[in-house]
């Protein structure tokens, strides 16, 4: 797969195209319609789901070091329900919710 991407060159102060090609294994024959369908979602969701985790709920920064499975649990079952009830950014709603402002989150509590 052929990628071309603009990068803008802070030094210069243009835009510069970068070309990439990327290689993908399967042990299925398929064609190039399905294959471009199916590397597209698997970005949606790493850039749907890993990047809010990885920013919103630092979890690349967090320095559990016992039990860490349990803590990611802890952020998928956060995560989940801020998006399921998610009014603006899930950033903004887990500010509001620190503050003690998201009503429904209080009804789960109690």
């Amino acid at each position: 797969m052929e990628r071309f991407t603009p990068i803008y060159n802070t030094k210069m102060r243009q835009w510069d195209a970068r070309h990439e090609i990327s290689f993908y294994l399967s042990n299925r024959s398929i064609d190039a319609d399905k294959a471009i369908v199916v590397v597209r979602d698997h970005w949606g969701i790493e850039n749907k789901f890993h990047y809010v985790r990885d920013v919103t709920m630092l979890e690349d920064t967090s320095r559990m070091r016992v039990k860490p499975g349990i803590f990611a649990r802890f952020r998928s079952f956060a995560f989940n329900i801020l998006r399921l009830n998610q009014r603006d950014t899930i950033a903004q709603d887990r500010y509001e919710c620190a503050l003690g402002g998201i009503p429904f989150l209080s009804k789960l509590i109690m």
